[in-house]
């Protein structure tokens, strides 16, 4: 007997007017930059992006699944984009007349509000996969074909171009917000510095001046480890593998003050919830802040069920674009009838521990 399966064959070949018009849109450009994914690496195109850039003066940025496609050394580099990239590569998008994206998703991690992404470009988006166009971003030309064959196509249409002003102004954000930092403390990982010092939030300026001024000794944390303050333990219980995706490297916690014992997810996802559930970990805690802002993408229920919480805490906005929480989320803590508190209903939530358990205090 023979089996056949049905496969997803899409049609890969850029046309030559669909061709021709990316190398005009290129051309006519005053402020272009180009958006570098995934695919880049798969299709191993890497030398003939960097061969457009240099061409057509166009700096270049990427997405997390695109890092390593183009040489972060160089001049056009702008880094990574998107809520974990850098200022420059941000505020080029948003002043951008073209975005050359090649084998890219444009998940929200790179576009934040989608309403609001990149106001002032047209976008060429270059994908293998049909479905992948035009799906989360509107796009004035869309070609489905390999990245590689793309750019070996399109290189000989694009004109040598330099694109001045708008390159001084990229190198003023570079200059304005640089990457890199000065550690304060030898061997501690610490959120990142500009080179002036200054701190990138005020947040952190008042924690750095704290530390400073009552001259506290950092450590080095360590997952597994337990570290007692006064009244209150802490237990770092993730994250316990490398993962591409940011969320699933959230440090995740388990906070003792006094009897009272709180679990503290940050953005963690399902994967690793997962991997600290299959540890010998003592999960069982009263409060819980749910992952993710509480989005369903951080429901492992055998992870939430060993917590086994009393009291339920969701950190998110108010009208949020992301819907959170999630109404999974919302189901799961009405279903296990746990104490609810939201951030973006009743602003601060307050938690005050003593000998005789805990108390809670809202701004609502």
């Amino acid at each position: 007997s023979r089996v056949a399966l049905r496969a997803y064959h899409p049609e890969v070949s850029a046309t030559t007017s669909q061709v021709n018009r990316f190398a005009r849109l290129v051309n006519e450009a005053k402020r272009p930059v180009i958006l570098a994914g995934g695919g880049v690496v798969a299709s191993e195109a890497a030398s003939d992006l960097a061969r457009l850039a240099r061409k057509a003066g166009i700096p270049v940025s990427t997405t997390l699944m695109g890092l390593g496609s183009f040489d972060e050394r160089d001049p056009l580099s702008l880094r990574m984009a998107g809520m974990h990239g850098t200022p420059a590569a941000n505020w080029a998008m948003n002043e951008a007349d073209l975005i050359v994206a090649l084998g890219v998703r444009f998940s929200d991690r790179v576009t934040g509000k989608i309403s609001k992404y990149a106001p002032k470009a047209k976008i060429v988006h270059v994908d293998c996969d049909p479905a992948s166009i035009g799906k989360n971003v509107p796009v004035s030309l869309g070609i489905v074909a390999d990245v590689k064959d793309v750019l070996t196509t399109v290189l000989s249409r694009v004109k040598a171009a330099t694109h001045p002003e708008w390159m001084a102004k990229i190198d003023a954000w570079k200059k304005e917000r640089p990457v890199s930092w000065k550690p304060m403390h030898e061997n501690v990982i610490m959120p990142q510095l500009t080179e002036s010092n200054t701190p990138t939030t005020s947040c952190y300026e008042r924690l750095l001046k704290s530390i400073q001024k009552n001259k506290i000794k950092a450590y080095a944390a360590k997952f597994g480890k337990t570290y007692r303050i006064d009244h209150a333990q802490i237990e770092l219980l993730g994250p316990l593998v490398q993962d591409d995706d940011l969320n699933n490297m959230s440090v995740v916690c388990k906070l003792t003050a006094f009897d009272t014992t709180f679990m503290l997810l940050a953005d963690a996802d399902k994967p690793e919830l997962r991997t600290i559930c299959n540890t010998n970990a003592q999960l069982k805690s009263d409060i819980i802040l749910m992952g993710h802002h509480g989005s369903s993408k951080a429901l492992y229920y055998s992870f939430l069920n060993r917590v086994n919480a009393k009291v339920a805490v969701v950190s998110c906005g108010l009208k949020n674009d992301y819907g959170h929480p999630h109404k999974e989320t919302v189901k799961y803590i009405k279903d296990n009838h746990m104490e609810f508190y939201r951030t973006d209903l009743q602003s601060h939530i307050v938690f005050i521990c003593d000998e005789n358990g805990y108390q809670i205090q809202t701004a609502a």
